[in-house]
């Protein structure tokens, strides 16, 4: 029709049994070939003469179809089964509205009573895990700390400003001829802390029956070289044994000033303090890098002294003086975390078997004192919590199922301890009964 409507000519080339027959009996010209097709005339049909059959093959198709695909006959509910039907759905949606809408919240609050222990517990260096029998872990620590303490002098001592000088008689027995070298000492016997040297050269004769007299000085300025007359000296050289040698008239000329030095009090005051501050900062030291919560036993610190050096001793003259001490100290630790475990333990130990804590957080002691036992730490504690009944909510749940709220009121206040009675909230609040299903009850305790 297409090609009628467009003024041109068409035809098939094919070969197809079906499709010769069906194109013969719409008049349209076949051949089956290229080369056929153009050398032949094509012999078209009339427009009017078109077989308007269905083609061949068509009828089968519809009755093939018809055997795959039957057609069903409608069929109808009976009226009287429509009705039960919607019966049947209008019950099952009001069960579903009596079994999952109500819930319930139940707030109860249960007695509580005081449970209180007292126990020792043992810190131990040499155990790893904590123990009922009142043993936790401990771990032994060391630490170097250092200072300096720099304090004013409260004492006084003699400086010397001007040494003392004399003239020393000297007496040879050796029987030959003896020089005497400038700057050699004399030691007196009264005084064998203080020495004079010659201050020139000197020769004694072989004759014991002369002397001849030396100057000295002394070898240090001071007033303490102001000796008297009278006194022996002691030559510092090898040729001692043979002379003699004394002071007519005192030594003079020696003179002293008062100066500020520290005392053996002064001292012993800064190391104490310069200690105390050094114990403090071992104390933290001893803590630094440890877990949270590390507790450190007073009575377990131990302290060595390595070394202290004082920039003026008793009797120097200084203004002030420099303290410097380093230390080493040593301390036993352990984690409250343990401790506070140990205390749970024991308190649920001591619950009997229809108790439980409250939920609140046990109440622990601090360690007074610690007694030390060999290597081991003692101390005592106490702990305190608050306990009450055990319940069980889902046997409750299960027991307050359809019961009207009052009278689930009145079967909680008599059947539970509670500090005070039941509350009960229903949804809807219209509601009057406890839900048909346990798990739309939900119970909590305050």
């Amino acid at each position: 029709r297409q090609a009628e409507r467009q003024g041109v000519e068409i035809s098939f080339i094919t070969q197809n049994a079906e499709v010769t027959e069906n194109a013969r009996l719409m008049g349209i010209p076949l051949f089956t070939s290229l080369s056929q097709a153009e050398r032949s005339t094509w012999k078209s049909s009339r427009p009017g003469r078109i077989n308007r059959r269905a083609p061949i093959g068509y009828q089968n198709l519809v009755i093939g179809r018809e055997r795959l695909y039957p057609k069903l006959k409608p069929t109808r509910f009976h009226e009287f089964g429509q009705v039960m039907l919607f019966l049947v759905g209008i019950l099952s949606l009001v069960s579903l509205v009596l079994f999952f809408i109500p819930s319930a919240t139940v707030t109860i609050v249960p007695q509580k009573t005081s449970q209180d222990v007292t126990f020792d517990f043992i810190v131990n260096p040499t155990v790893k895990e904590i123990n009922l029998a009142g043993v936790i872990p401990g771990n032994v620590v060391t630490v170097e700390v250092e200072g300096r303490k720099t304090a004013a002098s409260s004492g006084k001592t003699q400086v010397g400003v001007s040494p003392a000088s004399g003239a020393l008689q000297l007496t040879n027995y050796s029987g030959s001829i003896l020089d005497i070298p400038q700057g050699t000492l004399f030691i007196p016997v009264s005084q064998q802390n203080l020495s004079f040297q010659t201050t020139g050269e000197a020769r004694l004769s072989a004759d014991s029956n002369q002397t001849i007299l030396v100057n000295v000085v002394a070898v240090r300025p001071g007033i303490e070289g102001n000796i008297p007359g009278g006194q022996s000296f002691v030559p510092q050289s090898g040729w001692a044994g043979s002379v003699t040698a004394t002071n007519p008239e005192a030594f003079s000329g020696g003179s002293s000033m008062d100066s500020p030095s520290p005392t053996e009090g002064d001292l012993e005051n800064a190391r104490q303090a310069l200690i105390q501050e050094l114990e403090q900062q071992a104390r933290e030291m001893l803590l630094v890098g440890r877990p949270q919560g590390t507790m450190l036993i007073p009575q377990s610190l131990g302290s060595t002294v390595i070394s202290a050096v004082s920039s003026a001793d008793p009797g120097q003259p200084a203004d002030h003086f420099t303290l410097e001490v380093k230390m080493s100290y040593t301390a036993t630790t352990y984690l409250q975390s343990d401790l506070n475990e140990l205390a749970y333990s024991i308190l649920d130990a001591n619950l009997d078997g229809h108790q439980k804590a409250s939920g609140n957080t046990p109440v622990i002691s601090q360690p007074s004192r610690f007694t030390a036992e060999q290597s081991n730490f003692v101390s005592e504690i106490s702990a305190h919590r608050l306990v009450q009944e055990q319940i069980s909510l889902d046997e409750l749940s299960q027991a307050l199922v359809r019961m009207p709220v009052e009278e689930a009121k009145a079967y909680l206040n008599q059947n539970l301890p509670l500090e005070k009675g039941a509350e009960i909230t229903v949804s809807p609040d219209w509601w009057k009964y406890m839900p048909f299903v346990s798990f739309r009850i939900r119970i909590g305790e305050q």
